[in-house]
């Protein structure tokens, strides 16, 4: 995708340029032989066999349909888009900027290296995702809508290879006896009639072969093998299918999954494209097979009666309920997207907002469903306190902007930092102070803190344990001007003179535009009785206008 939308070459695109060329002369091998994700699948319908569950598959003209739109989508929607874009450029504001396409390829410092990186991880999803994909895309895909299911329905990928192998010459050809015995069929987990499709056609024709050669190995003739025959081409090669699904309820499956889809791609910054895919076509599956329970007086899930004789079975109900929560599951989803894209617009209105009428409005638009994510979403992903926190600022709500920074603080010394000076500035000195030590407890050598906490404990009246926190920011920060300043201050206070002087004379040189540090050595100077140093220092020192830093422990 990064090579077809912004032209960066990366081993991804050469890898899948590859397959698909290999496809046009060997045919849809690398599915079967080289697709992690197939793996999986098989693994998975291994693994339900044991247990006694042999899924069937599930049918439907427009689950067919999904795996092309997603091709569509990922590898020719930038060129449809950009291409109108440049023809219309008025057309931008609802198809969004285009980048910029220019065949290159980058080192790992420019954004997106193409073939060495140090990042391995960097386009993969957590932990937590990783396996949720594994689980859906693997055990309840097979499950639910049969072997290999997401190759045949989902994968876009697989779209574009299947239509490279109506092109390949080498297919599953009957070159010897045929004893109609059926195996070859039975054998075949993609779900193709082999038997038909080699009696029709002398081979198999389906672009859903993925060439693993099990029809070939159970044939009792040998009368299967991999050969040289002409290509299907566009021709309507195959068996003709009869699809157990009404149109009404093909019509209904393609609305459940393009609403599913809206509802789940993106959700909380984690559902990728594919997983969210699998979904809707889980979602869309369940609904439909709930809804024939009101209509039907059988019903089946696999070798699961759910309805008999007109009344719904025990399994019925579970599978009814199931649904239900499915069903509400994505509703629910669907509310927080919702909130997620219009909160996205109206922030990225706030960030660009000339006007302050203006700004402050997409701000108070912002917030708002930052706060229904907040209080209704499952998931709080990491953008949401940092954004609650800038628009709180910006509006001047600080309930919202404590709240938000004590979220960010345990995995953030910035957030920490701010909720301690926050607090601070409030009043609230035993809990900044409990806050800086938190922060120092998880980076002790977090200088910042430690000034902080020399500040926090300077202005509660606990002069001795401020210098010793002063002390240690010094030792790590040992250029900075506002350290020295304080440190000086709180040690001529305890009495250190000599100590004192040379703490804010070495702030002073630091800081030549600073006025703190020079008032505050004129008035030492003055305490010891060296009232003409300290009058030519309170000359020398700039207008207070002209001050900079940050200091609560000063004249």
């Amino acid at each position: 995708m990064h090579t077809l939308e912004l032209g960066v070459v990366t081993a991804g695109f050469l890898l899948m340029a590859t397959a698909a060329v290999s496809i046009l002369f060997f045919g849809r091998f690398f599915c079967s032989w080289g697709c992690h994700l197939l793996a999986l699948q098989d693994g998975a319908a291994w693994l339900l066999s044991r247990a006694g569950i042999r899924p069937a598959p599930f049918r439907s003209r427009a689950l067919g349909w999904i795996a092309a739109g997603a091709a569509f989508y990922m590898f020719l929607w930038p060129q449809v888009a950009r291409f109108v874009v440049q023809r219309w450029p008025a057309a931008e504001s609802a198809i969004g900027p285009r980048p910029e396409f220019r065949l290159r390829v980058l080192a790992d410092g420019e954004g997106w290296a193409s073939f060495l990186t140090t990042d391995f991880a960097r386009n993969l999803p957590g932990p937590g995702m990783t396996l949720v994909t594994f689980v859906v895309c693997g055990f309840a895909a097979v499950w639910l809508l049969g072997t290999r299911a997401f190759c045949r329905d989902v994968c876009p990928y697989g779209a574009v290879f299947s239509l490279a192998d109506r092109f390949a010459r080498r297919r599953i050809v009957l070159t010897g006896d045929c004893t109609a015995c059926g195996r070859c069929t039975a054998a075949c987990t993609s779900g193709i009639s082999v038997f038909e499709e080699v009696a029709r056609h002398g081979a198999v024709t389906s672009g859903d072969c993925l060439k693993d050669l099990d029809c070939v190995a159970v044939c009792p003739t040998r009368g299967l093998e991999v050969a040289v025959h002409r290509p299907p081409l566009f021709d309507r090669r195959g068996v003709p299918r009869k699809w157990p699904l009404s149109w009404p309820e093909e019509v209904a499956v393609a609305a459940v999954v393009l609403l599913a889809l809206a509802a789940l791609r993106g959700l909380y910054r984690l559902v990728p494209f594919l997983l969210a895919l699998t979904l809707a076509a889980c979602v869309a599956f369940a609904a439909v097979l709930a809804t024939r329970l009101l209509r039907r007086r059988e019903v089946r899930f696999q070798r699961w009666p759910l309805r008999g004789a007109g009344r719904v079975t025990a399994r019925g109900w579970l599978f009814a309920a199931a649904t239900l929560a499915a069903v509400a599951a994505t509703a629910h989803a669907g509310a927080i997207r919702w909130h997620e894209w219009r909160g996205d617009r109206a922030w990225e209105e706030w960030r660009r907002g000339v006007a302050t009428a203006t700004r402050v409005d997409a701000a108070r638009r912002a917030l708002g469903h930052l706060v229904v994510r907040e209080r209704w979403g499952w998931v709080r992903p990491p953008d949401l306190p940092i954004r609650m926190a800038a628009l709180a600022e910006a509006l001047g709500r600080d309930d919202l902007l404590e709240a938000s920074l004590r979220r960010l603080a345990p995995s953030s010394s910035a957030a920490r930092l701010d909720l301690a000076e926050r607090l601070a500035s409030q009043g609230r000195l035993a809990e900044a102070e409990r806050v800086l030590r938190a922060a120092l407890a998880v980076e002790p050598a977090l200088a910042a803190a430690h000034y902080g906490l020399g500040v926090v404990l300077a202005a509660g009246g606990r002069p001795s344990e401020a210098v010793a926190s002063l002390r240690r920011a010094r030792e790590l920060t040992p250029e900075d001007a506002e350290v020295l300043n304080n440190l000086g201050y709180l040690v001529g206070e305890l009495g250190g003179a000599e100590e004192a002087e040379s703490l804010l004379e070495e702030a002073r040189l630091r800081a030549p535009t600073w006025a703190l540090p020079c008032f505050n050595l004129a008035a030492l100077l003055d305490r010891s009785g060296r009232s003409a140093e300290a009058e030519a220092v309170a000359v020398s020192c700039p207008a207070p206008e002209e001050q900079g830093g940050r200091t609560v422990a000063g004249r």
